[in-house]
């Protein structure tokens, strides 16, 4: 129940409102009867004017069928009412009607005080007197009085909108029907003419199968079905957008439409038979077209697509089914071999085959049997063969080809056949050669310019070179463009180069005489002895143990077998002595370094140690600037890398140095002091210190006293030679050379 203001509903002001009304207009009827009743006595009445405007409707007439005239309350012994106030002069203290108040004789409504009234033939019976539904007539000295029937009896207010009617002061009174209703957006009432309640929707909501909807708020079952209280208050609206019929939707675009599903009362679009809204819609199958949509219009267009002509002799025809651009040989042409040939044109390579469109225009047709020239003399009586080869029978005597040439037995001047004439003739071959001084037998072929000829050489000259007796030769040369082209000219003359042709011993000095004589080897070394005295003069004696004794001649006798040397990148050849020592030797080497994680390295370049050796490794070696490689992660070991394998970063073996420094940890790996190097030692090998123990014996107990070899005594230590490298020798290995 909606609207009700001040705490009072609806329904039981207006009720208030009609009961008041009803027992107004009820009294005025009730005296209307009574004037007519008493007119009908033969009186002379007359009434005030009543402002009819306190009723409804004008009062009914006295008498009229079907009314019940006791219904009036106000003829008896009412208390005063101002619609009775006009009936006479004056009224009595008690409301009364009296004597003195109609002079012409009304009615009394005394009662029983013994009063009468002057007309007493008006009623002889109560039944001769009015009545109301809660007022009955009574007949007192002839004249009619009004009493109120008790309060509680039931009576008829003439109103279908109340129940439970009983009178109460000689008024009909009921009790207005409670029409309210569960529903929030309703005002509810009475009829007042079915005595029916009727609920109606509130201003700005609507009441549709017994539900309540706001102003513009949808059906939840369709979205289309909305309130809409201007329009109806009892029924569904169509939503924004939405339709009823097929009118009530947009109309698109020009080949849309439009469709109204009554269901959802929504639109949607149909596509119209035969019209296009994009160009993919207008495939007519046929890829030689270009297919094209006019949107505007919505229909479609077909351009078709033109193909060039590739040559003269064909036409460019587009394949629908591909929408390629294929070639088509014209009529009366031949497209052979990717050439354009007219209808009887030879092949270029032979007139047997021409072009036939009739026959074949991608192919040469034979003339099988038409006469043609195979360009040979040694035929005669040519004709096409059916392979299309231009063939004559042979001539007597005439050679076709080399094979039918006899050799005449010279390789630098074969017999070829010479097709033109069909005769075998020796053809010399350039720069081949049988015999001469500057010819190569062998390859047929003449010596190039500077090569050396003649029997001999033309000179021979000699020198020392340190220890080494040389020579060289002069020879004759050729000029490279005669197998007999030999010349001891100075300019063609070829010089060699300096062999060596014997060294002299330690003991003795390579001396020449002059360019022309062989040098000899004289002995000039001194007595004594390079014992103790490499690289100084001999402790005893005259001779010297010095890199220079060799060029000097003075070395002594034993200077090479204990000083000296004659090969290896440290030894200076030349001088029979090792190079100085830090002397670069051999190729660059690289060493490794572990800080923590961090993995270094540094190049250094090897040198000689003054003995002929080539030290790679150690302070001999002339080492540069360390640098970072990499750093190793969490769970890697940093290897500084052993016998020449590159340091790196390897994953910790699984384990524990717990109680093991110096051997092998609890799993796969070790606590000894090669484990840096190889990069597996355990997780804990620094936090349990096991970088103080040496290997050789450090922390295994036990003894190697005649367990050389084996494992110690009366322990787990060893005293083989593995025990150095997994750490667990005995204390003593010293004793097996455990150096």
């Amino acid at each position: 129940m909606r609207g009700l203001g001040h705490g009072e509903p609806k329904w039981q002001a207006m009720a208030g409102r009609e009961r008041k009304r009803t027992g107004e207009q009820t009294r005025m009827w009730a005296l209307g009867c009574l004037a007519a009743a008493l007119a009908a006595c033969g009186g002379r009445y007359e009434f005030e004017p009543y402002a009819y405007g306190a009723f409804d409707t004008a009062p009914p007439q006295f008498g009229a069928p079907g009314m019940d005239v006791s219904a009036g309350s106000d003829l008896g012994s009412g208390a005063g009412d101002a619609a009775t106030s006009g009936l006479g002069d004056s009224a009595a203290s008690d409301g009364a009607l009296s004597d003195g108040a109609l002079s012409d004789g009304k009615v009394s409504d005394s009662g029983g005080d013994g009063s009468t009234c002057d007309h007493s033939g008006d009623c002889a019976l109560d039944s001769d007197c009015p009545k109301t539904s809660c007022n009955k007539g009574i007949c007192k000295a002839g004249c009619c009085v009004l009493t109120a029937l008790a309060d509680g009896t039931s009576c008829n207010d003439n109103s279908a909108c109340t129940i439970s009617d009983a009178c109460k002061a000689g008024s009909c009174t009921g009790t207005a029907k409670d029409c309210s209703d569960p529903y929030a957006c309703t005002d509810d009432s009475c009829d007042a003419k079915t005595g029916k309640c009727v609920a109606k929707a509130a201003k700005g909501w609507c009441f549709i199968g017994q539900t309540c909807y706001q102003d513009t708020e949808a059906n939840q079952e369709n979205p289309c079905n909305v309130c809409d209280a201007a329009k109806s208050q009892t029924a569904f609206s169509l939503g924004q957008g939405c339709c009823s019929v097929a009118a009530d939707c947009p109309k698109g675009g020009p080949c849309d439409v439009p469709t109204c599903d009554k269901g959802t009362s929504t639109c949607s679009m149909a596509k119209a038979a035969g019209c296009c809204s994009s160009d993919l819609e207008c495939s007519d199958g046929n890829l030689c077209t270009l297919d094209s949509c006019d949107v505007v219009t919505g229909t479609c267009a077909y351009q078709t697509i033109s193909c060039a002509s590739p040559n003269q002799c064909q036409d460019g025809v587009c394949d629908p089914g591909s929408g390629q651009c294929n070639s088509v040989t014209k009529g009366g042409w031949c497209m052979i071999d990717g050439g354009c040939y007219s209808e009887g044109d030879p092949n270029p390579s032979t007139s047997c085959k021409v072009c036939s469109s009739l026959a074949s225009q991608s192919g040469w047709t034979v003339m099988s049997g038409a006469l043609c020239n195979d360009g040979n003399p040694c035929t005669f009586g040519d004709s096409c063969g059916a392979n299309g080869k231009c063939v004559g029978t042979p001539k007597s005597g005439c050679c076709l080809s080399d094979s039918d040439c006899q050799q005449s037995g010279d390789p630098c001047a074969p017999m070829q056949c010479s097709v033109g004439i069909g005769s075998c003739v020796p053809i010399p071959v350039a720069g081949c050669c049988t015999a001469g001084t500057c010819c190569d037998a062998g390859s047929l072929s003449i010596k190039s310019a500077g090569s050396t000829c003649g029997s001999g050489p033309l000179s021979v000259a000699y020198q020392c070179s340190g220890q080494q007796v040389q020579k060289r030769e002069t020879w004759a040369g050729c000029n490279g463009s005669s197998p007999d082209g030999c010349s001891t000219a100075a300019g063609a003359q070829v010089v060699g180069a300096w062999q060596t042709v014997k060294t002299c011993a330690a003991n003795t000095v390579c001396t020449a005489t002059s360019a022309s004589s062989e040098p000899t080897c004289k002995t000039t070394q001194p007595t004594g002895s390079c014992a103790n005295s490499c690289g100084t003069k001999a402790s005893s004696g005259s001779c010297y143990c010095d890199g220079f004794c060799t060029a000097a001649g003075d070395c002594c006798t034993d200077f090479l077998g204990l000083c000296g040397c004659t090969s290896g990148e440290c030894c200076n050849v030349a001088q029979s002595y090792p190079k100085t020592a830090g002397s670069a030797c051999g190729a660059a080497v690289s060493e490794y370094s572990c800080t923590g994680k961090t993995l270094k390295i540094r190049s250094g370049q090897p040198s000689c140690d003054g003995k002929n050796t080539c030290v790679t490794s150690g302070t001999a070696v002339v080492w540069g600037g360390w640098s970072t490689l990499k750093t190793c992660g969490a769970s890697e070991n940093c290897a500084t890398g052993v016998d020449a394998i590159p340091g790196t970063c390897a994953p910790i073996p699984a384990g524990s140095c717990n109680g093991r420094c110096g051997t092998q940890g609890d799993g796969s790996c070790w606590c000894d002091s090669f484990c840096k190097e190889l990069g597996d030692c355990c997780a804990d090998y620094d936090t349990k210190n096991c970088s103080k123990f040496q290997t050789c014996g450090a922390t295994a107990t036990g003894s190697c006293n005649g367990n050389c070899g084996s494992q110690g005594a009366g322990s787990t230590c060893w005293c083989d030679s593995a025990c150095d490298t997994f750490g667990d020798c005995c204390s003593d290995k010293i004793i097996c050379s455990c150096l």
